[in-house]
């Protein structure tokens, strides 16, 4: 007997609703590094923030999957933040989500998107080259412990986007 796994959730704007969520998904992913509230309500305070999410899709009210956070401005966008659920990794979410925050920053003109991010986060510059991103630099000794940070950019025009998932509308929920 199969079963078939639910859909996957699809991507919607964060709003100031969300804050307690992202904060508790914050402290899941990040432990010492999280962001705080104040700190994530800034960011979707701001005029140029963009911040995407992925409700749990068992349904539990104020519960998220992941979450992504930068901003776009000027034609550019950085990705600031990314963080799946522990629970919820090598299931294709932070895939999902990236390519919907890439959308949404080419939706308000950017045309590069840049981020950063440990030297030593294998699946995540993993995650990162496969979506087309290309390295941009290194900051030498950039995080507190000592680790370097690389530097990636993704060309935003409509022929280099991260495509969605199959089964999944490229675009967010509304």
């Amino acid at each position: 007997m199969s079963t078939t796994a639910p859909p996957p959730p699809e991507p919607r704007p964060a709003g100031p609703a969300d804050v307690d969520a992202l904060a508790s998904l914050e402290r899941a992913g990040f432990g010492a590094e999280a962001w705080s509230p104040a700190q994530l309500e800034g960011g979707l305070a701001r005029p140029a923030g963009v911040a995407v999410v992925l409700d749990d899709e068992a349904g539990e009210d104020g519960t998220l999957l992941a979450s992504a956070m930068g901003w776009a401005a000027g034609g550019e966008a950085e990705l600031e933040r990314i963080v799946v659920a522990p629970r919820a990794r090598r299931r294709g979410l932070g895939r999902t989500l990236l390519a919907a925050f890439a959308r949404a920053c080419a939706t308000r003109g950017a045309e590069r998107l840049f981020l950063e991010v440990r030297a030593d986060n294998l699946a995540a510059i993993g995650l990162y080259e496969a979506l087309g991103f290309e390295g941009a630099g290194r900051r030498a000794a950039y995080y507190a412990d000592g680790c370097d940070a690389r530097l990636f950019a993704l060309d935003l025009t409509a022929e280099r986007l991260p495509a969605a998932p199959s089964g999944q509308k490229p675009g967010l929920k509304r």
